[in-house]
């Protein structure tokens, strides 16, 4: 009887410990997102495109940024749709956003949705976009 008691204790702690460091890894992965997210989002509102464009996956940046950004002034960055995990293994986010913004040279506001795709590179523990930085037209 107390073989297999100290059996259980065993059996329970060890489980306890496998689902305690899996609850941490996720929580890890969503604060990692969320500055992300967050850190994008301000660097497209105050106009730090360098910044953002760093954000963007290696794969899909270009030796320089699009041309026109200097033209384009940000009113508003609202996040419509906050980070939404698609995949079980937590390696896929999806964030929607709208954003209203003035072309300098024209000085009316347009306003577009920007539909964010993040996916998390194991290797590195980063979140990076899979998706260009906004078109503003």
């Amino acid at each position: 009887m107390k073989r297999l008691t100290i059996t259980l204790l065993i059996l329970l702690i060890t489980f306890s410990l496998t689902t305690g460091c899996a609850r941490v890894e996720k929580e890890k992965k969503n604060q990692g997102l969320e500055a992300a997210t967050n850190g994008y989002g301000k660097s497209i509102r105050w106009a730090y495109y360098e910044t953002a464009y760093g954000y963007l996956h290696p794969s899909l940046r270009n030796e320089k940024l699009p041309a026109g950004l200097d033209n384009v002034r940000v009113t508003s960055y609202e996040v419509i749709q906050p980070p939404v995990i698609k995949d079980k293994n937590q390696t896929r986010a999806e964030q929607m956003v709208q954003i209203e913004y003035v072309l300098r040279d024209q000085q009316v506001i347009h306003k577009l949705s920007d539909r964010q795709d993040w996916r998390y590179d194991t290797e590195t523990e980063t979140w990076w976009l899979h998706t260009k930085l906004p078109a503003f037209k």
